[in-house]
């Protein structure tokens, strides 16, 4: 037997280590890779746990769920030559902050570039935060807001501030107006009796699948997501338009609705840096394990 070092992190050195803003170019890394056929899978140590490797990262992540909630759920970063355990590190910050930088990233992608009003559906941190990312990735000059309940959102003000923004009080007002809708998670159910659909519109749906509603889809709708090797339906995959083999949609008028969702490869990506910023500014606490 023999003791090796684990390198163990909390949440809020988490926070300090990863950033929105860093997260941009990693998804576009792994998208590439995804489209060039490099992707690989594995199933060491992950048991029914999904993992992902990356080309030029030497590791491989495990996202070991707790019955007790996603709160609770670590992640464990291996070095993939020998499987030593490199770090173990709260999950919620690093998925959700991939998750809302997955969605803003392909929200940007794939709505028209002459896109300027945003709306959300669903205010909550997580569509704040993608607002906010979004705004990084591209200007836009109106935020339309339908909170779901009576009260005004507030906007949290940080580095990058919002535009002017409005809270409206039904969802037809921002179908009519909005050139890119952000949906939250649970939230997909003020669509249902949707009359209006802005031709052109991009839909952004966090978390969970829009289905096709008949009655408003007047126009042609192009459903994008991203399974890298679990491609199942009639989803396009974003790493295909990242790589120019498809366009966003065939018309502008056309519809484009992307299912933003956890990928275990940027998970990944974004546990690396902050494994890698933490050796470098010295965060952490060291523990023995023995193997």
């Amino acid at each position: 037997m023999r003791s090796m070092k684990t390198l163990m992190l909390n949440r809020a050195e988490c926070n300090q280590l990863l950033s929105l803003q860093e997260l941009f170019p990693l998804i576009r890394s792994v998208l590439k890779t995804a489209s060039a056929h490099l992707m690989e899978r594995t199933d060491d140590l992950a048991f029914t746990l999904p993992t992902g490797r990356i080309p030029g990262i030497p590791a491989y992540s495990v996202n070991a769920r707790s019955d007790q909630g996603p709160d609770t759920s670590m992640l464990q970063l291996f070095r993939a030559s020998d499987h030593q355990l490199l770090a173990i590190m709260p999950a919620v910050h690093v998925t959700e902050l991939s998750l809302m930088a997955f969605a803003a990233f392909g929200t940007d992608i794939l709505a028209s570039h002459e896109a300027k009003t945003v709306g959300i559906i669903g205010w909550n941190e997580s569509t704040e935060k993608i607002a906010s990312a979004l705004l990084f990735l591209r200007p836009y000059d109106h935020l339309l807001v339908y909170p779901g309940d009576a009260q005004s959102p507030k906007i949290e003000h940080n580095r990058h501030a919002h535009p002017t923004f409005e809270a409206v009080h039904n969802v037809d007002t921002i179908l009519s107006e909005a050139d890119i809708l952000l949906v939250s998670q649970s939230a997909t159910q003020w669509l249902k009796h949707a009359i209006f659909w802005r031709p052109g519109l991009h839909i952004t749906v966090v978390g969970e699948k829009l289905q096709a509603l008949p009655r408003a889809f007047r126009q042609p709708v192009r459903f994008w997501s991203e399974q890298l090797h679990q491609v199942t339906g009639s989803d396009f995959q974003l790493h295909s338009c990242v790589a120019g083999i498809e366009p966003p949609k065939e018309r502008q008028s056309h519809i484009t609705v992307f299912h933003a969702n956890s990928l275990p490869y940027l998970e990944l990506a974004a546990a690396w840096q902050v494994y890698k910023k933490a050796l470098y500014h010295g965060h952490g606490s060291w523990m023995d394990f023995v193997k």
